[in-house]
Order: structure tokens, then C-alpha cells, then sequence
């Protein structure tokens, strides 16, 4: 999702309920336009860290229009595609080549309609800082993943090279009197990017680990990029970043680390169902049983009647708790 955030830390914003932050005004071609090293960057340290996870099955959460949908399917046995947004995923439908045993699903990343122990692995790149609820996003990911399952999770904590570029534009910036409120220092764990496109947090290194941890994961290992990002290093050739991003990602400087972590493995290992018997009630979780995910079909769930489609390509299932 959206990469780059700039501001001053006020409130922390409440989002829309449980909803990750709405993207429906978000122009993801204007926004990536020229940012091609950014993605080759991002795409070689994401394709580093699956490697070390199961990939039998991933779930990328956020796909956006596919930026990295290429890299996650390279690498994946079977690929799940899931964002809230329909227009987003026709888009990924329309120019991404997916292959058989892919499927893309419009979905609440906090109601899935998978049943437990789905997915191998599950990736969620440049969305924790727009979730209002990471917490509860992160318990709801760790029970779709099968026991030693793994995440790949990108997130923009404080302090880092980025939050004293935008400590330094709002000083510029703000009306004379006016307070200075730094991300940088601030000692709050969770501090607000406002103004904002979109409702944005930032946590401390130390916060985000210790949230991952209480979801039920263990970090193996961090990286880093978002140095390449800026007009300033440019002369540098991308390959630098992504050495860089693997062997020193912990340090503060990068705007960006991925968290590369796993749940508790078993005592066993037990793969996931057939893709076509994965799917379940996203309000009830009522598994529903085997389904024909080639074509098209519309179903009701036997013990709540919420309604799911398979249309176009896509499975339409998006719930919303009231």
C-alpha cells in the first residue's frame, strides 16, 4: 500500500471500525510512477524472506493492484490474493498472470473467510500502518496459518531516517506559535502521521515487536529498505540497498522493516486442505465444505445465511461486523 507518510504526530486516529484505511481515492499508477527501484528493491528482500518460510500456500493481504503480487506468486506453490477493494483486485485479475492454483478474494483482512490452519504463509506489505487495529488483524492472520506458519510484515515505525525528513518539512511548514510535535523523539509507542492522506500510526521498533509476539509469533529476522526511495540516492545502484537491506535491516535508519516471524510449529507437519475445501463463512466461520473455484457461483452460509460469490474470477466475500 501507500509507502511514504508525512507529518506530525497528534491523536492516534480510530480508522473506520475495523476497516484498514479506505484506498478507494488512492491512484496507485500515479503514486508509483517512476518508483521503479523501490519495487525491485522491495521485491528482492520479500522474495529473501519467503524463502526462509513455507510457501506451499501464501496469502498476500493487501494486494493493492499487484505491485508484488508477481514475487509472492513466483515463489508460491498456491497464491491467495485478498484486498477490500473489488476494483483493486480486477485490476490485478486484468494484468497479472497468475496461473492455476490462484485465487483472489475481496475480503476484511479482520474477517477472513478462510478456515483455520489455510495458508502456509501470509505477507502484508505497506498495510500495518494504516490497520486501527493491528493487534487484531495479527490474531486473526495467525489463526489462518497452519502451526509454524510464517508472516512477512512491512511496516514504518519511529524513529527512523524517514520521521526527521517529516520532522523537518512540518518545522518548515508550521504556522509560527505553533507547537513542534517530533515523531522522532516522541517516547509515545504508537504516535499518529497527521496530516495524513489517509489514517496512519506509527509504532516504535520495540512496540511492533512486542505486538507480533503477543499475536502468537516469534521474529527470526528483520530487514530494511526505503533508502532507496529518495531522489538523494539515486547514484547508488538498487543491488546496494537490497545487500544493505539484508544484512543491516534492524538498524533504525531504514524507513521501512519487514518483519520476518512464524507461529508455533506442531509437533508435525500438516498441510494445509485443498484450496477448493479452504474457504469458510467470514461472520460465522462455518467451513463450506468443498467448492468449485473455477467458475462461477453464489451460495449462502447454512448457519448465519451471509452471502458469498464467486464472480468474475473473484470470490466476493467481505464482511463488516455491525
Amino acid at each position: 500500500m501507500v509507502a511514504t507518510m508525512s507529518g506530525s504526530p497528534g491523536s492516534i486516529p480510530t480508522g473506520t471500525g475495523e476497516l484498514p484505511s479506505d484506498f478507494r481515492t488512492l491512484d496507485f499508477g500515479t503514486l508509483w510512477r517512476g518508483r521503479e527501484r523501490t519495487t525491485h528493491v522491495e521485491g528482492e528482500i520479500l522474495a529473501t524472506a519467503l524463502r526462509s518460510l513455507p510457501t506451499a500456500r501464501v496469502v498476500e493481504l493487501g494486494t493493492g493492484e499487484g505491485r508484488l503480487a508477481p514475487v509472492v506468486r513466483r515463489v508460491a506453490g498456491e497464491y491467495i490474493g485478498v484486498d477490500q477493494r473489488l476494483a483493486f483486485l480486477e485490476r490485478l485479475r486484468d494484468r497479472a498472470r497468475l496461473g492455476a492454483r490462484s485465487l483472489l478474494v475481496e475480503a476484511n483482512l479482520y474477517h477472513l473467510p478462510l478456515i483455520d490452519a489455510a495458508a502456509t504463509s501470509a505477507v502484508l506489505a505497506r498495510v500495518y500502518n494504516f490497520l486501527p487495529d493491528p493487534a487484531a488483524a495479527l490474531r486473526e492472520i495467525w489463526r489462518a496459518l497452519v502451526p509454524g506458519g510464517g508472516l512477512v510484515l512491512s511496516c514504518s515505525p519511529h524513529p527512523s531516517w524517514l520521521t526527521i525528513v517529516d520532522d523537518f518539512r512540518v518545522a518548515l511548514a508550521r504556522p509560527a506559535g505553533t507547537p513542534m510535535r517530533s515523531m522522532t523523539f516522541s517516547r509515545a509507542p504508537v504516535v499518529a502521521v497527521h496530516p495524513s492522506s489517509f489514517p496512519a500510526t506509527s509504532p516504535t521498533r520495540t512496540f511492533l515487536a512486542s505486538t507480533v509476539r503477543e499475536a502468537g509469533f516469534r521474529v527470526d529476522r528483520v530487514f530494511g529498505t526505503g533508502l532507496e526511495d529518495s531522489r538523494w540516492t539515486r547514484v547508488v545502484p538498487p543491488g546496494a540497498f537490497v545487500i544493505a537491506g539484508r544484512e543491516l535491516g534492524a538498524a533504525p535508519i531504514f524507513p521501512l522493516h519487514w518483519l520476518v516471524a512464524r507461529t508455533v510449529p506442531a509437533e508435525e507437519d500438516r498441510p494445509p486442505p485443498p484450496l477448493e475445501r479452504s474457504i469458510a463463512c467470514p461472520r460465522c466461520r462455518r467451513p463450506f465444505g468443498t467448492l468449485d473455484l473455477d467458475h462461477a457461483f453464489a451460495l449462502e452460509c447454512e448457519q448465519c445465511r451471509f452471502p458469498v460469490r464467486m464472480e468474475r474470477g473473484i470470490l466476493r466475500a467481505r464482511y463488516v461486523a455491525p
